[in-house]
């Protein structure tokens, strides 16, 4: 005859498989609140970009960081695919 018995100890490794992952859920949805940025801060935020390689002023990177509110720090090289450095200084600001 093949009557399944109550086991306590099937009862608690089911009921904590059944805990973890309620635990799990409620950190998974307490991890999607934002405690620092949203998106409607993007524009209102200082931020920087410590690496960028800008061959030109007037370049799309460099307007499209003013209007993000980037501050760029641009690397300046010296080699035959970009303006000589004196060049790439003098475009800085």
């Amino acid at each position: 005859m093949n009557v399944s018995k109550f086991s306590s100890k099937n009862y608690l490794s089911s009921f904590n498989r059944v805990l973890a992952a309620f635990i799990f859920m409620i950190s998974i949805l307490y991890g999607c609140e934002s405690d620092y940025y949203s998106m409607n801060d993007f524009d209102k935020t200082n931020k920087i970009d410590i690496h960028v390689h800008l061959g030109h002023y007037q370049s799309a990177v460099a307007r499209q960081a003013i209007i993000d509110n980037f501050s760029l720090l641009t690397i300046n090289t010296d080699s035959r695919d970009v303006p000589a450095v004196y060049y790439q200084q003098e475009t800085r600001d």
